[in-house]
């Protein structure tokens, strides 16, 4: 993967070492706000599952729901 770029809401909760139900709609808005999910919010997805020690029920859907996104709809080829 490339450089890790985060978006300063994802730092932060990176620093937090947990995840809330705010946190996740925050991350929604965020991260679907283009209406695309891009590499470098995905990798930065993946460092936030991995460093959050503590998560609460809604991140998993969303979790998957974005990386998904980014995989089949934006990763070459499309679709798959």
């Amino acid at each position: 993967m490339g450089e890790l770029i985060m978006s300063a809401p994802v730092a932060g909760l990176t620093s937090k070492n947990r995840i809330t139900a705010e946190d996740v709609v925050m991350l929604r808005r965020d991260v679907f706000a283009d209406g695309v999910v891009t590499r470098g919010e995905a990798e930065a997805l993946f460092a936030l599952d991995q460093t959050a020690r503590d998560k609460c029920a809604e991140w998993a859907p969303f979790f998957v729901e974005a990386v998904t996104d980014y995989i089949v709809h934006q990763e070459k080829p499309s679709g798959y």
